[in-house]
């Protein structure tokens, strides 16, 4: 377009030269966007275990759908990161030292013991037998033993509390992670409507200033500006889908499921 227009003599040949001199800044940054994509996705097929060289399909419509997620409450969010089998572990953990506790507090008392025995004797010359049984029912309690009772005691009761504050410490540290993430969350999802807002009226702005420079009402600086503002407001929209993604992407996963639960449905 600059370039019929100087030969109409309607811009100047510095117009023509910033044209020419944009499209060659365009290629230079499609190239170095080409070369980057093809890294990218050589790293990926490395990761999957594919040739470098493969043609992998990417859906990037999983961005535009990402705009369309809810998130959900933060208290659903805690209770489904605390049924990851972590917790259940530390559960175990806690009921195996509290019974190690009782263990340990039973060599306190006595040990109760009963037998019984059935015996007969057999006198050849006689040719007589005789038969009597014995119940025996007594205590034992050791004695001797000093202190190590009561240290093996302690010993269990301090495991046992040991397994109760890890246990708590890991859920205070995985509730502040998930909290924090969750309000990224959020933040972004904001920052998303106001970049899509800003796309929105730099796309306006863009076909505002090709209208006027076709017309001849407009220059070449107001059209490269347009131009660059809508290039910079549709990076910063895929950007913030990404970051969305990427986000949701280490909440899921720190809350052990595969994607966030839809409404209604049971996690």
């Amino acid at each position: 377009m600059a370039k019929k227009k100087l030969k109409l003599g309607l811009v100047t040949k510095a117009d023509y030269l910033q044209a020419k001199v944009r499209l060659e800044n365009v290629r230079y940054s499609l190239l170095n966007a080409e070369n980057d994509y093809r890294k990218s996705l050589a790293e990926l097929c490395s990761i999957i275990g594919y040739p470098l060289n493969c043609k992998v399909k990417l859906d990037t419509a999983v961005l535009e759908n990402i705009e369309k997620n809810s998130i959900p409450p933060f208290e659903k969010i805690k209770k489904i990161a605390f049924n990851r089998p972590v917790f259940k572990q530390y559960i175990y953990e806690i009921k195996s030292a509290k019974l190690q506790s009782l263990q340990a507090l039973s060599t306190f008392t006595p040990s109760v013991f009963i037998s019984y025995s059935l015996n007969r004797d057999y006198s050849s010359i006689s040719s007589s037998s005789d038969s009597y049984s014995i119940l025996r029912f007594g205590l034992s309690w050791t004695v001797f033993e000093g202190l190590k009772r009561y240290y093996s005691y302690l010993s269990a009761k301090e495991n046992e509390r040991f397994y109760r504050y890890r246990l708590e410490e890991l859920k205070r540290q995985i509730k502040l992670g998930l909290y924090s993430l969750y309000l990224d969350l959020k933040t972004l999802y904001k920052n998303l409507k106001v970049s899509k807002e800003l796309l929105k009226q730099a796309e306006e702005n863009y076909r505002q200033a090709l209208g006027e420079y076709r017309v001849g009402k407009g220059d070449i600086i107001s059209l490269v500006t347009a131009e660059s503002s809508l290039a910079a407001a549709q990076e910063t929209y895929i950007n913030s889908l990404l970051n969305i993604a990427v986000t949701k992407s280490v909440l899921e996963r720190e809350m052990g499921i595969k994607s966030f639960p839809l409404e209604g449905e049971k996690q």
